[in-house]
């Protein structure tokens, strides 16, 4: 039996792996980590703690604006009705200017894709970190 490749299923492979969804070009949170140094000046990764900017502890996954106990959001952002993603934080992370206009962010943004996922990733592991500490905090004792 003779197996051949035809150019669609082969375009469909490297389709897959091409695509952020498939893995492929996932970040790596311990290089968002580091990375995320950069942000520590205005940011913060522990829940508790707000500096110019809110605590990111908890933003992937969570509607802009709306971290709570932080009330300094601007106008642009609050009111903006996007949710943290891939997506719109690597749109952010790149240019926040130009993705929110009217926003306070001071930074110019981050060019290199790389980094910006590994940003990403390193947020959206905190953020599961954090929804599993709150989830065996608030269940029952056994």
């Amino acid at each position: 039996m003779e197996h051949t490749v035809t150019p669609l299923l082969l375009f469909i492979v490297l389709a897959t792996l091409a695509s952020p969804a498939s893995g492929w070009a996932a970040g790596d949170p311990v290089r968002g980590k580091r990375e995320f140094l950069r942000c520590v000046i205005c940011y913060s990764a522990d829940a508790s703690v707000h500096k110019a900017g809110p605590s990111l502890a908890t933003i992937y996954g969570r509607a802009a604006g709306t971290v709570e106990s932080f009330t300094d959001y601007s106008e642009a952002l609050s009111g903006v009705g996007i949710v943290w993603s891939e997506e719109t934080l690597d749109a952010w992370l790149e240019d926040p200017a130009a993705f929110i206009p009217g926003n306070r962010m001071k930074a110019s943004g981050i060019k290199d894709a790389g980094v910006r996922r590994d940003i990403t990733a390193y947020l959206e592991e905190l953020a599961g970190q954090h929804d599993a500490a709150a989830s065996t905090a608030g269940s029952p004792q056994q």
